[in-house]
């Protein structure tokens, strides 16, 4: 029996051991010597077309990005810079509140806050929206929804998410209880966690349910372009050309829901905590006469 227990004994320990050493192995530190790791999203992606157009200006079509897996989503690119001490990316500053194992930089020495996006100080910020069907072409349950994504309750709610609101729009909104029905909505993941939160508090004082989607700020144009959503979720700008794609047997528009801050990420392990439009330049264009690869690099 005694000869079992220190079998037993010397097996946990060996157990806890090698836990241990599989713990310190997945602890990793930041490597200023190290290569720059890009994480970026995929083609379509909102966020993506905002950081383009914020770090190489309005003609970035001729940008080529060095980059492997480019990600679907803005959580899967939280998530991979959160993992990779090297790792550097882009994100939507209202999906990054509440969120850990990455943090956002300066840039040009100025952080994305609510007051700099309201005054036009941070370099990288554009509006959120929903394409829909002129209002006459919306149901009475679509409708209803529109009235409450302008209400005052909806831009507290946009503050409190870290987004930021609308300061225009005061009008609470009064719902119709007589009115039922579901509502279709997809599109940017910029914009999803936001919608979810909009979900729940619209359904909690109306008789109308929402079913809310991702898959991207294209998707979501071609969802409400084909019929199969009323509301489409776009944070990329939203240009004359895809407003006609789209109006093919109905009149569409757009409201604009929130401003949001294209915030520039890395790991919580990363020291740095400023970083210039020009280094991004250099980061994130494979065809820069001067390519920043590593991180001595940057300075």
């Amino acid at each position: 029996m005694k000869k079992f227990s220190k079998f037993f004994i010397i097996a946990i320990c060996m157990a806890l051991a090698i836990s241990a050493l599989a713990f310190v192995g997945c602890t990793q530190e930041f490597n200023p010597e190290g290569r720059i790791i890009l994480i970026t999203r995929q083609e379509g992606s909102g966020s993506r077309s905002a950081f383009l157009e914020g770090v190489f200006g309005r003609d970035y079509t001729e940008i080529v990005l060095p980059e492997n897996s480019p990600q679907t989503s803005t959580a899967n690119v939280h998530a991979r810079v959160a993992s990779d001490p090297q790792a550097i990316g882009f994100d939507s500053l209202g999906h990054l509140q509440g969120r850990q194992g990455a943090r956002f930089l300066s840039i040009n020495g100025i952080a994305p806050t609510v007051a700099t996006v309201q005054n036009g100080t941070y370099p990288m910020s554009r509006p959120l929206k929903v394409v829909h069907r002129q209002e006459d072409d919306l149901s009475p349950a679509a409708q209803e929804f529109a009235r409450f994504l302008t209400s005052s309750q909806a831009q507290e709610i946009i503050s409190t998410r870290g987004y930021v609101a609308r300061s225009d729009r005061d009008d609470a909104f009064v719902p119709n209880m007589v009115i039922t029905g579901n509502v279709v909505i997809t599109g940017s993941t910029s914009v999803l966690p936001l919608m979810q939160r909009l979900e729940e508090a619209f359904e909690a004082i109306s008789n109308v349910t929402l079913t809310v989607t991702g898959g991207g700020s294209g998707a979501g144009r071609n969802a409400v372009r084909d019929g199969n959503a009323v509301f489409g979720m776009v944070s990329a700008p939203v240009t004359a050309s895809q407003i006609t794609d789209m109006s093919r047997d109905f009149s569409v528009t757009y409201t604009v829901v929130a401003d949001d801050a294209i915030a520039v990420i890395v790991n919580d392990n990363n020291p740095r905590e400023n970083i210039t439009i020009a280094q991004l330049q250099n980061i994130f264009n494979a065809n820069a006469e001067t390519r920043y690869t590593h991180w001595y690099q940057l300075g």
